[in-house]
């Protein structure tokens, strides 16, 4: 699996900042700090990782999109902080590009292993947006919003080693959780039962897309499998399935 990763801002868009009268704090900084730590936890896995940027150098959106297009990506993950004009403004949230099935369904397992390990903080949810990097991206792609580094308090949780390291260990188990959501095909006296998703099912028993879609939307349903390995098998249900993308 190549997972592509992506440390928002850097070079001359700095992203947003932190200043005060003792300390000021660039957007881009932090970015490549979480980023840099989530792809060490995922490096000792089976995948491959690529970055946008491991350095603080000057990209554009559409060319961080492009990059994770020309090399196959199958995952993008945007690492971002938030600001806003009110300082006691805070809280986790993880976006997807509007009406995309695989997006959401990655926005949610990041989401929720982000906020199980973070219990205190306050949760924003699961968001749509059109971002350049969600939009122009052509595989499952999040932007995560650590939380806001325009928050004192926040600041703090945001620059500590420890924080960093947690915060890429949930971004690591949400992708472990969404890579593990395989189909499971249940056999018994030549009926099937259907657990998982969509495009496992597909590849697994070799149902044209059209046919598939109409089983998963429970509308030929019993449907007797006519070819492959499962010939003569007959689907009874389609149980925590996920309609197609």
């Amino acid at each position: 699996m190549k997972i592509c990763i992506d440390a928002g801002h850097g070079g001359k868009d700095s992203g947003a900042r932190y200043n005060d009268d003792t300390y000021e704090a660039f957007e881009c900084d932090l970015n490549l700090d979480i980023a840099e730590e989530l792809a060490w936890q995922l490096s000792g896995t089976k995948h491959t990782i690529l970055m946008t940027r491991k350095t603080d150098r000057t990209l554009s959106l559409t060319t961080r999109a492009e990059y994770a297009n020309r090399n196959n990506a199958e995952i993008f993950v945007s690492i971002h902080c938030n600001a806003a004009a009110d300082p006691d403004v805070e809280g986790i949230e993880v976006y997807h590009f509007p009406g995309s099935h695989k997006g959401n369904t990655l926005a949610n397992h990041v989401y929720n292993k982000m906020v199980t390990t973070f219990p205190d903080h306050k949760h924003r949810g699961v968001k749509e947006a059109n971002f350049t990097v969600l939009r122009k991206t052509l595989m499952p792609a999040v932007l995560i919003e650590c939380e806001f580094l325009t928050n004192p308090v926040q600041l703090q949780f945001l620059l500590n080693g420890k924080n960093q390291l947690l915060i890429a260990k949930s971004i690591k188990a949400g992708i472990d959780n969404h890579l593990s959501k395989k189909c499971k095909i249940i056999i018994l006296n030549g009926s099937i039962k259907i657990y998982g998703s969509y495009n496992e099912a597909e590849r697994e028993l070799g149902i044209v897309p059209k046919v598939l879609s109409r089983i998963y939307a429970n509308n030929i349903l019993p449907y007797k499998i006519k070819k492959g390995k499962f010939k003569g098998c007959v689907v009874l249900k389609v149980a925590d399935g996920v309609k197609k993308p």
